[in-house]
């Protein structure tokens, strides 16, 4: 075991060892165009903004009128580049695929091996994961899928409810809903029933969660065992983000092929919002807890796919030993080219208990939509459903319905206060600096 004193214990495979490279970047073929284009444009800003200033104060004013006027478009073409080669680079690299495969999951305090068959389509930073591998009592298949905006987790239980519904003598005792969904914004599903998600979203559809972040970031865990003194832990009740180091490959569309993922040491009570203190040493200032490799790889076209990986979670057991408590191993089974999709948004079956995160003022909480259509926030926002949850939470803060309002309205207030003295303070540094280069003029006068 490797005692590092106050650094953490790093588990890191040879590859790994060492400093992470970073992505490069990506530039268009034409971007000498561009650049050429945006020079001509801006000096025909300057020249209409410059002018002929007949005296000095209007020289030095129009000058800094000038230089703050071109550091504001600057700075918005330059946030618009970025934003603009970060899409191309990554979700206009490749066509879309299609792969199907199968997951070998083990946990080492349970000798039995778990089999999960699934298919994944991704195209851009797009993506929908379907477990077709049916649980008996538990559900018919679960789909999961990113739009580039919400994530979307629909669980169908027709199968099972019908089931059940042929026991019950009375209707109203009858389980109306035919499914269980979650709708979020973060990308990555955390849902303990549905863990074989996180890794195979991690092999084959995170290359734009990647992307847009630098090796050594504060990421989502993508697994949530071993995080706690013990027992399952609930992610959405105690959310948090951890260190992660990993390289992307050099080839479309740019995965990952190793990830380490860094315990930071703290003890997270597994059901609740509450730290429990930290390990004990040598692990109270962290280990890695998780290692995600490549094994081999294959190929459609010019798209560059990972056929096998493997991801190793590590966890510290009841004698204080570092060890591994479960294990990944993914398979892929097929590769192709896939059809462009409209919409990566899963049908509902009929009925379903939705559980919302979008929320922070609500936390998790659920509701049923019985047109099968996912509701937005502006429509959720406007239901009654969602006033009466926020009534009860606030009940739950010892607040009244009054004094929440009250306190969200001196929230509002605050902003449009911040805002409005923005143009006072710009207003103020113009004249200043007029003052301070403002000549001595003499009239005449003595």
């Amino acid at each position: 075991m490797n005692h590092l004193g106050d650094s953490p214990v790093l588990v890191i495979p040879p590859k790994l060892d060492g400093a992470f490279p970073r992505v490069r970047e990506c530039r268009p073929s034409n971007s000498s165009h561009n650049v050429n284009g945006l020079r001509e444009f801006l000096r025909a800003v300057r020249s209409d903004w410059q002018g002929s200033p007949a005296t000095e104060v209007g020289s030095s004013l129009e000058k800094f009128r000038t230089r703050t006027f071109l550091a504001c478009v600057s700075l918005k073409v330059l946030c618009w580049s970025l934003v603009f080669f970060s899409q191309g680079q990554i979700a206009g690299a490749s066509e879309p695929y299609e792969v199907t495969g199968h997951v070998r999951f083990r946990h080492f305090e349970d000798d039995r091996p778990k089999n999960y068959n699934f298919s994944v389509l991704v195209d851009g930073c797009r993506w929908r994961i379907r477990d077709t591998n049916a649980v008996v009592d538990v559900f018919d298949f679960q789909e999961v899928s990113w739009d580039g905006d919400q994530l979307y987790h629909l669980v169908s239980q027709r199968s099972q409810i019908e089931r059940a519904n042929k026991s019950v003598n009375h209707d109203s005792q009858k389980v109306t809903n035919v499914g269980l969904a979650l709708v979020s914004q973060t990308e990555i599903l955390h849902d303990l029933t549905s863990h074989e998600i996180g890794p195979i979203w991690l092999m084959l559809a995170s290359s734009c969660y990647f992307g847009k972040r630098d090796t050594g970031d504060l990421i989502e865990p993508v697994v949530c065992f071993g995080l706690g003194p013990g027992g399952p832990y609930s992610f959405w009740k105690h959310p948090f983000r951890q260190v992660a180091h990993w390289r992307l490959s050099p080839s479309l569309p740019f995965l990952p092929e190793e990830v380490c993922f860094l315990d930071d040491g703290v003890l997270r009570h597994p059901g609740r919002a509450v730290d429990l203190g930290r390990r004990a040493t040598p692990f109270a200032n962290g280990f890695t807890n998780a290692i995600y490799s490549v094994v081999e790889k294959t190929n459609v076209g010019s798209i560059i796919l990972p056929s096998r990986s493997c991801l190793k979670i590590n966890s510290v057991n009841e004698s204080g030993q570092l060890w591994v408590l479960a294990e990944y191993i993914i398979t892929v089974d097929s590769v192709s080219i896939a059809p462009v999709l409209e919409t990566f948004i899963p049908t509902m079956e009929g009925r379903t208990l939705v559980t919302d995160s979008r929320f922070p003022e609500l936390g998790l909480w659920t509701y049923e939509v019985t047109n099968r259509e996912w509701p937005s926030k502006a429509v959720v926002q406007q239901s009654k459903v969602y006033r009466e949850q926020l009534q009860y939470v606030d009940s739950q803060r010892g607040e009244t319905p009054t004094q929440s309002r009250s306190r969200k309205r001196v929230t509002i207030l605050a902003m449009f206060c911040a805002l409005g003295a923005l143009p006072i303070v710009c207003l103020a540094l113009l004249r200043s600096h007029s003052k301070k280069n403002r000549p001595a003029y003499n009239e005449g006068k003595p």
